[in-house]
């Protein structure tokens, strides 16, 4: 009966412990606070272009989201809601009247962030000073400047804070002037001061001029680009201390949201506020150029194509490369409104032609404006900024491969959120000029140095900011508006021709064919064929290959969509990609004929091709007919995009090589490549690329692979080692990752 009793009263004592236990379990779960919510915006203001396009407005934030907008010309063609960091889609529609402003209001939990959108338009209203930036004389006097006014406006009110610039004074309107007195200046430095004049009608429609006086002790010591840079041997920064005065030439401006390159500042985080606070300047011969990096975007005054006097007090200046991989370039940084002393407007006349192949680029060329000639573009698929715009937060730009009709390649730069990346308009297929400002970047997402990168490692750099490692070429170029690649739109105005093209599946059998073996074989989509399993015209099939076996591929989404059109989507924002077929629309394996009729995309599947268990035994294989071609048809090109991952996982072929062969048994080498890993959702890193890596390739210049009915292309995976979620490389590669291309083609001149 004891015993009984003691076990009955411990069963008690463990019952009460247990229900005391999970009381206080509930108890510690309901007083557990919730998350704060947490929302941002990278820009809370943007300049629009008066042509209609996108804008990207990356959203940070820790919950569910919405957006809307106060103005009809603004829309969200790809949705107007979802969860965590994003990349929201602003589409806007061409201007073609005055310039006007609209909101977009963004909304979690209770907290909201407007991001002001700016659109200039074809019509001139309001008022401008036709300089922004005045520089008076030490002793004081009388001055004017000019201005602009549209013919509405005819009443104005004139400020310049005189209880804090009593300096400036006796200011009056006078026949399309601002006059103004300016008293004597005894300090020993410059000063500066803001004169608005405002619409009496519209007091938001004004126009600032910016005053600069230097003082009557200060002397000003003129400094040309070449006594600059002499300041600096090697690399390295200094202060600069004296009163130089720099005269140059702007090149570049935002207007298109392309005007200089935004930074990655960590695998996650990029600065989008960089390309608003940098300008490019250089000589009036041209032959010389700086980078210009303004603290704030609103330091920066200038105008594209002013005459420009910058004091140079105040700056550090810095000289950069040297070497066989990146020429020498230097850069100022560190300026202010007060460093901007005097613009004169000028046009794009002011500067002078200056025409360069891409071979004879020399580091005399960098930051300055030139055009390279007889250039094409050589992949025909997507828009300049083919990627998965949900990830756009790990990529500051997409570099876009330019060749010109000698054979030599650059990259053509656009910014993620530049506003011609993705209008919908696609690629110009044809060949022409790109003008533009020469540079030189580092892109992490499209090529990474491992070695860098493990010294930076050991110095205790954390992993997730290690940047700029990522080396493209030499020079690039960085068009600062859409106008400037001058490039034909279509792709029988070129230098170029095809041997064969792949770009979508075979728009007749809507899915990669079945040859006799029942293995899966792509034909050429370009030149065009009735049947590709009977036409005796066929210039190119492509197989996926293992050693002496042929082996299946299969369909993949693609992020190579092209964006907005007129308020609508050519593709949806989770796959589809947006390729044109040869009447205009558009084209998609697995599409009904009510949507390729009317050019949308609303599948998810896309036209990439990916296997996996990849080894260095298996390949891609291109067979294409080179029969009737000479020597005069050299340069030959292979162009592809490749990618690795599906989003979630690593592991695939890091290292790759472009081969050729005559007979498919002797096999020779024509240039390495490295294919990066998509962005991994939970874990992203620097460098892993959220789209297709587009790569252009020149195979030797032989007089054997000519006239021949069947030339092999073969991509294949040169070592066994593949990035992992903490490594770029150097892992094995795992056997059921895939790796994928979405377009290839093989160019000759004509």
């Amino acid at each position: 009966m004891k015993k009984l009793y003691i076990s009955l009263l411990l069963r008690l004592l463990l019952g009460l412990f247990f229900a005391a236990a999970t009381l206080l379990s509930l108890v510690s779960c309901e007083k557990q606070p919730d998350a704060p919510v947490e929302l941002g915006v990278k820009a809370d203001a943007a300049a629009l272009p008066s042509g209609g396009g996108s804008y990207l407005i990356d959203v940070l934030a820790n919950g569910n989201w919405t957006a809307s907008a106060d103005s009809e010309w603004l829309s969200f063609p790809e949705g107007m809601s979802g969860t965590g960091d994003f990349a929201l889609v602003v589409a806007f529609e061409e201007n073609d009247g005055a310039d006007r402003t609209g909101k977009v209001t963004i909304s979690c939990g209770g907290k909201s962030r407007i991001v002001k959108l700016t659109q200039k338009g074809l019509l001139f209203t309001g008022i401008e000073f036709l300089s922004g930036n005045f520089l008076a004389a030490a002793d004081g006097g009388t001055h004017s400047a000019s201005l602009r006014c549209s013919a509405a406006e005819t009443v104005f009110s004139v400020d310049c804070g005189n209880a804090q610039t009593p300096w400036v004074s006796e200011i009056r309107m006078n026949s399309g002037t601002v006059e103004f007195n300016v008293s004597r200046n005894d300090g020993e430095t410059v000063r500066t001061a803001e004169l608005t004049v405002a619409s009496s009608s519209d007091p938001s429609m004004k126009a600032v001029l910016h005053i600069a006086q230097t003082g009557i002790s200060q002397t000003l010591k003129p400094v040309d680009f070449a006594q600059l840079k002499s300041m600096l041997t090697g690399q390295g920064s200094i202060a600069i201390e004296d009163n130089l005065v720099l005269e140059g030439r702007v090149i570049s401006d935002n207007s298109e949201n392309n005007g200089g390159e935004n930074l990655n500042i960590s695998s996650t985080l990029k600065d989008g506020t960089r390309s608003s606070r940098v300008i490019y300047i250089q000589n009036e011969a041209a032959n010389s150029g700086l980078l210009v990096e303004f603290v704030a975007a609103e330091d920066n005054t200038t105008a594209r194509f002013d005459r420009l006097r910058l004091l140079l007090k105040g700056m550090t200046l810095t000289r950069r490369g040297g070497g066989t991989d990146e020429p020498v370039r230097y850069e100022l940084s560190g300026a202010s409104v007060s460093n901007v002393l005097e613009t004169a407007s000028g046009t794009a006349g002011d500067l002078p032609r200056k025409e360069r192949r891409i071979k004879f680029l020399t580091d005399d060329d960098v930051y300055t404006y030139v055009t390279l000639t007889d250039c094409e573009i050589p992949i025909r698929k997507g828009p300049f900024v083919p990627v998965d715009l949900r990830y756009t937060s790990v990529m500051n730009k997409y570099p876009m491969p330019l060749r010109d009709i000698h054979g030599d390649a650059t990259w053509l730069l656009s910014n993620v959120g530049c506003a011609w990346a993705r209008d919908g308009k696609g690629l110009p297929e044809g060949s022409g000029a790109v003008s533009g400002v020469i540079v030189h970047e580092k892109c992490d997402n499209f090529e990474w140095d491992g070695s860098i990168a493990a010294a930076r490692l050991a110095e205790g750099v954390n992993l997730d900011y290690i940047t700029g490692v990522g080396t493209l070429s030499r020079y690039q170029v960085r068009p600062v508006t859409r106008s400037e690649i001058a490039i034909a739109d279509r792709f029988e105005d070129g230098f170029s021709e095809m041997l064969a093209e792949f770009r979508y599946m075979n728009k007749v059998h809507e899915a990669l064919v079945k040859n006799v073996d029942s293995k899966y074989t792509m034909y050429s989509t370009y030149p065009a064929v009735a049947d590709p399993l009977t036409d005796p015209s066929i210039k190119g099939t492509m197989l996926r290959w293992n050693t002496t076996k042929q082996e299946m591929m299969a369909d993949w989404r693609d992020w190579t969509h092209l964006g907005p059109l007129a308020g609508n989507s050519i593709a949806n924002p989770s796959g589809g990609n947006g390729v044109y077929d040869f009447n205009g629309g558009s084209l998609h394996w697995n599409v009904n004929s009510v949507t390729r009729s009317s050019g949308m995309i609303i599948q998810g599947n896309g036209s990439a091709w990916y296997c996996s268990k990849w080894t260095t035994k298996q390949w891609w294989l291109v067979t294409v007919n080179t029969e009737g071609l000479t020597a005069a048809n050299f340069p030959l090109s292979v162009n592809f995009g490749a990618e690795n991952g599906l989003g979630e996982t690593v592991g695939a072929p890091r290292h790759w090589a472009v081969e050729w062969s005559l007979d498919n048994k002797t096999w020779k080498k024509a240039a390495d490549y490295t294919v990066p890993d998509f962005t991994v959702v939970y874990k992203k890193r620097c460098w892993q690329c959220p789209g297709f890596k587009y790569i252009s390739v020149n195979l030797p210049q032989d007089s054997s692979m000519l006239g021949r009915e069947k030339l092999y292309i073969r991509l294949r995976p040169t070592s066994s080692s593949s990035g992992s979620m903490d490594a770029y490389d150097g892992q094995a590669f795992v056997s059921s990752r895939e790796s994928a291309l979405n377009y290839l083609s093989v160019r000759y001149n004509k």
